[in-house]
């Protein structure tokens, strides 16, 4: 049986994620000196302590997310070596693709953060330049929702479906005036809610082309290597593993949108049975479930949890 590790975007955050981790094996505590190392500034710090304010900038919580992701993933690694348990694929929501980037293979812990790095920086830029919002509209479809968006777009302002999350879960962004004029629309529709995202700007939008040009530039000069296991692009839902194409839907999935549900669908496609959400949070298993309730999904961001991981993995697969 199959099984796909996917990584959590931001949202997922939460003062004191790491903790148990950090506790309980010097891996932790390597991987976290590492990143403050890299970033300039004492991240562990805020993300074990706080403030909740400042761990949410976006210039923060990227990289936070990232971290404790990746020294999750690592732990999960250290837990499954000698044995034949290795996922099929990989993918991550958003900021998680970089997630699955390490966790392919292609990258080494300090040149994904550095990317990872660059990424909040440019697209905090983005937000301060080009300001814009986000909101999440339930319980309508991609035609009827692009209609909308469409009716809300003129010269100046404009509204864009970004995050296709689950059937009926979708995610649009735009400028400010345009989301409120699609807002208005959607909540006038019986059984639609929509909700508008506390969230720093447009991402996954034309608002953010800026970030996407000069991540490209950044992306030319990293070494990659060929995934060891294949990572589902967000901006095309399709199984990547050479670097040149990795780093090409690494920038497209900046100012593109993010296709969750065909990437989970398509890793059913390729055979996948169980999926394993990996870092803080539960925001991708309840999205893998409204996808598909008859794959199994199973979280960990702390040490009791992996073991239960652990557990099921080894009851699920062997």
């Amino acid at each position: 049986m199959k099984y796909a590790l996917i990584f959590p975007g931001q949202g997922a955050q939460y003062v004191g994620m790491g903790k148990s981790f950090l506790q309980a094996d010097p891996i932790a505590a390597d991987l976290f000196a590492q990143a403050n190392d890299v970033l300039g500034y004492d991240l562990k710090k805020i993300i074990l302590e706080g403030p909740e304010e400042t761990l949410v900038q976006t210039q923060n919580t990227q990289p936070a997310i990232w971290i404790v992701s990746a020294i999750a993933y690592r732990l999960l690694s250290k837990e499954l070596s000698g044995s034949s348990l290795r996922p099929a694929l990989v993918a991550g929501h958003s900021l998680g693709e970089y997630s699955a980037l390490y966790a392919s293979g292609a990258v080494d812990f300090q040149s994904a953060l550095k990317l990872v790095k660059y990424r909040g920086q440019f697209l905090n830029d983005c937000c301060q330049e080009n300001p814009g919002r986000m909101a999440a509209i339930v319980g309508l479809d991609r035609t009827e929702l692009k209609e909308m968006c469409d009716s809300t777009t003129n010269a100046l302002d404009f509204s864009a479906m970004v995050n296709f999350n689950s059937p009926g879960q979708i995610v649009v962004a735009g400028t400010q005036n345009g989301v409120d004029q699609l807002l208005a629309l959607a909540q006038k529709k019986p059984g639609v809610r929509a909700i508008a995202l506390n969230v720093a700007g447009a991402f996954h939008s034309k608002l953010m082309s800026q970030a996407a040009i000069k991540m490209e530039e950044v992306l030319k000069s990293m070494p990659f290597q060929r995934a060891q296991t294949p990572i589902v692009a967000n901006c095309d839902a399709r199984p990547t593993s050479e670097p040149d194409a990795i780093k090409e839907k690494l920038v497209r999935q900046i100012d593109h949108p993010v296709f969750w549900e065909d990437s989970i669908q398509r890793m059913i496609q390729e055979g996948v049975e169980l999926f394993i959400e990996v870092g803080p949070g539960r925001v991708l298993s309840g999205l893998v479930r409204r996808i598909d309730k008859t794959k199994k999904i199973v979280s960990f961001d702390d040490m009791e949890t992996l073991h239960k991981v652990i557990n099921e993995l080894n009851l699920t697969l062997y």
